[in-house]
């Protein structure tokens, strides 16, 4: 099934003007934010080096050595806690102190990608999520179960319940996945060219190499707009883990996950070169055509802008050619079966190396992936550094190193710092799934009866109130002044969500009113369509940058 992106038309109506309490006027907001990094420090035995200190790390942003101002070592072995990255930096006026248990905190979503999982395979991995959450997930931490089977599902939200997660496992184990289909869709291009050749030799003839091509384009036509939903999808849990404190890993299962996955039919039909006439180019040179250009990157950067650690596990096995090793090498090991290896291998290991990650390619040893994610988890560091300028969405570059000791170092290769609109569409994307942080604003949002649009669309009236005690107000003259807007994002019931629409109000009243305007009182209407699940809600008030949500239950 295509995944639909829906847009989302949002029209604002005025701002009504009931009876209002008294409310904090404007004042000065100083901002001073710290970047946290996570950091794993292995030796030659690939096992975790604990004990190094601030002074052993040297990190660079952009190529600009940064100063680290904050510093934990975490250690499942021996109490954490929280030490001064050096004693002439103390934490800046403003800012509280950091939270050794949000630090220790551990958030695992455990995504699999049932699109292109073979059930049988899929079945032979589960054992080991189970022992790996039952062995590893504290007090404290969540763990969540995500599918992917051409839409998203929640199988399980973020919870501390182990009984939970096991049963969410246990109903994945008995669903039926349409993995499958991937491999037939493969089979049935090979059973087709196969058709066409014997179908020009029961005539005595060679079918021209034309035709070769051009149903091998076909397939890989398709194929490619399958990947691209598949990485959309990963993209969107990965934002949605942005409201998460603490370390954040996602572990994807999946299958064959490649930024060309035209490749595989291309290099068959080579393979068939002597049944066609009129050979003139291999079918491989075509390749480029179905490339998924900035597939790593655009994982990686929503991985990233979250702070989410990505640990690709392809559950194809040995077939796939290589063996498990650090992501930050990217290195084969092993022979490779087929040509296709190498780029499905590229693909997973440079997402996990970008985001601080490991990945499983080419091997059946999934004790050993999650023993390495466990590993990661239970022994780390966290290094701070003060950020500098406005955040503006851009993404900066960040590499740190150990100043006199010879260890592999793995840590996420970027950092970007979201402006507040792009952090509040992530925020409300996220909260379609889970609880993305304390509803700052206090305000409520309630759905009317919706009225059928066109085809399957429905416009849903939404009324969203703001109590104005929570909004900041700027005197102008004799009137006070502000300005917010509001975000919102639908998710249908079979999974797929919407564009993020954002519309800014600003409003303006007699200061002596004040007393007498208790909310505001917005409404709006949501074009979604007859399948949407729930819609997702967001007000960021702008001077201030205070933040609500609220989710709205569909029937």
């Amino acid at each position: 099934m295509k995944l639909k992106t829906l847009a989302l038309a949002i029209l604002m109506a005025a701002v009504s003007a009931p009876a209002f309490a008294q409310t904090a006027l404007y004042g000065e907001v100083i901002e001073v934010r710290v970047t946290n990094v996570d950091v794993v420090v292995t030796g030659k035995d690939g096992k975790p080096v604990p004990g190094l200190k601030a002074d052993d790390f040297a990190l660079y942003e952009d190529g600009v050595q940064k100063q680290i101002t904050n510093f934990l070592e975490i250690r499942e072995d021996a109490p954490s806690a929280l030490t001064p990255a050096h004693a002439a930096a103390p934490t800046a006026p403003g800012v509280p102190p950091a939270s050794a248990d949000d630090n220790r905190r551990r958030e695992v979503v455990v995504f699999l990608d049932n699109s292109s999982i073979q059930p049988f395979h899929r079945n032979t991995v589960l054992p080991f999520v189970s022992d790996f959450v039952k062995n590893n997930i504290r007090k404290g931490d969540e763990t969540a179960i995500i599918t992917w089977a051409h839409s998203l599902k929640a199988e399980l939200e973020p919870t501390t319940d182990f009984a939970a997660v096991e049963a969410a496992l246990d109903r994945v184990a008995k669903q039926a996945a349409p993995g499958t289909d991937s491999g037939a869709d493969f089979k049935q291009f090979q059973e087709h060219l196969t058709f066409v050749i014997r179908a020009y030799q029961s005539s005595g003839r060679t079918p021209p190499w034309s035709e070769g091509i051009a149903t091998a384009r076909q397939y890989a036509m398709a194929a490619t707009q399958q990947m691209r939903q598949r990485v959309e999808a990963l993209k969107v849990v990965a934002a949605s883990m942005r409201g998460a404190s603490g370390r954040k890993v996602l572990v994807f299962v999946t299958e064959g996950l490649s930024s060309n996955p035209a490749e595989a039919a291309l290099v068959y039909l080579d393979s068939l070169k002597d049944q066609f006439e009129g050979f003139d180019v291999p079918a491989i040179s075509y390749k480029h055509d179905f490339e998924i250009d900035g597939l790593v990157r655009d994982v990686a950067d929503a991985a990233n802008s979250s702070g989410v650690s990505i640990y690709p596990i392809d559950v194809g096995g040995k077939m796939s050619g290589t063996d498990f090793a650090d992501a930050s090498e990217t290195r084969m090991v092993g022979s490779l079966p087929m040509m296709v290896a190498p780029t499905a291998s590229m693909t997973v290991n440079g997402i996990a190396a970008e985001t601080g990650g490991v990945a499983l390619y080419g091997s059946t040893n999934w004790k050993l992936a999650f023993d390495t994610i466990a590993n990661d988890l239970n022994t780390y560091y966290s290094l701070g550094y003060r950020a500098s300028g406005e955040r503006t969405d851009h993404l900066r570059n960040v590499v740190v190193r150990l100043t006199n000791k010879k260890y592999a170092v793995r840590t996420r290769h970027a950092v970007i710092e979201p402006s507040a609109a792009s952090e509040m569409t992530d925020a409300v994307t996220a909260h379609l799934f889970r609880e993305v942080g304390t509803n700052g604003l206090a305000i409520r949002a309630s759905a009317g009866t919706a009225t059928a649009d066109s085809g399957e669309a429905i416009v849903v009236p939404l009324t969203i109130t703001i109590p104005t005690e929570k909004l900041t107000l700027l005197p102008d003259g004799a009137d006070l002044t502000g300005s917010f807007s509001v975000f919102a994002a639908f998710l249908r019931k079979d999974g797929a969500v919407s564009k993020v629409a954002r519309q800014q109000q600003n409003f303006r009243f007699p200061a002596e009113s004040l007393k007498r305007r208790k909310e505001i009182t917005v409404k709006i209407d949501v074009k979604a369509d007859t399948r949407t699940g729930g819609i997702s809600v967001g007000v960021l008030d702008e001077p201030s940058h205070s933040t609500g949500f609220a989710a709205v239950k569909m029937e």
